[in-house]
């Protein structure tokens, strides 16, 4: 007789009593057998992650495949070249803030504002 707590792992298809090692993934939202403890003998389907916003996701063993194919396929392209996107006939640097000054004199010094003293130190 089964329980109407019991629910079925969509990876395994094996029915799961217990509620603690039975959990949802955050993907597709199926049921999958997930051991908490590290000391009980219990299958694993699936893994739990810190996610971005610093909490626990569920993902079951078929959405982290998938998620790592992914990320394989977009890691083995290599990125675009920087100097193919720039128009032909441009520089790559930016343009620099040119002084009005001729080329053979250095562009003029900050004058320090020295404060001047209103008593005079012994």
């Amino acid at each position: 007789m089964t329980n109407l707590n019991t629910r079925k792992c969509h990876v395994c298809s094996s029915l799961v009593e217990q509620n603690s090692l039975a959990e949802q993934c955050i993907v597709c939202s199926n049921y999958f057998c997930l051991n908490p403890y590290n000391s009980d003998e219990f299958r694993d389907c699936g893994d739990a992650i810190i996610g971005p916003s610093m909490g626990v996701e569920y993902w079951c063993e078929p959405c982290l495949e998938k998620l790592n194919a992914v990320e394989e396929e977009t890691l083995s392209k290599s990125p675009p070249s920087i100097f193919g996107l720039t128009p032909p006939g441009t520089d790559y640097f930016p343009t620099t803030n040119k002084i009005n000054t001729p080329e053979h004199k250095q562009p003029p010094l900050k004058k320090k504002n020295e404060k001047n003293r209103r008593y005079k130190r012994i």
